[in-house]
C-alpha cells in the first residue's frame, strides 16, 4: 500500500491543478485497498478473537 500511495502526486499539486491521478494509479490504489480489506477481514475472523474474553477479564492462556 505504501508503495502505491508514495507513487501518487501530492494532494497539494492535485488541488493546484499541477498534477492528476492517472487511471492506472486509481486502479492500483483500488487493488491495494481491496487487498488490505481482505487481510483485515481475515484477521477479524481469526479464532483468536473468540478466545480473548470480555473486557476486564483475562483469558486462561494469558
Amino acid at each position: 500500500m505504501q508503495e502505491v500511495t508514495d507513487a501518487l502526486p501530492s494532494s497539494v499539486a492535485i488541488v493546484a491543478g499541477e498534477a492528476e491521478v492517472s487511471e492506472e494509479q486509481r486502479a492500483e490504489l483500488a487493488e491495494a485497498r481491496e487487498a488490505r480489506l481482505q487481510v483485515l477481514e481475515a484477521l477479524d475472523r481469526h479464532s483468536f478473537w473468540g478466545q480473548v474474553g470480555s473486557a476486564g477479564t483475562t483469558p486462561g492462556w494469558c
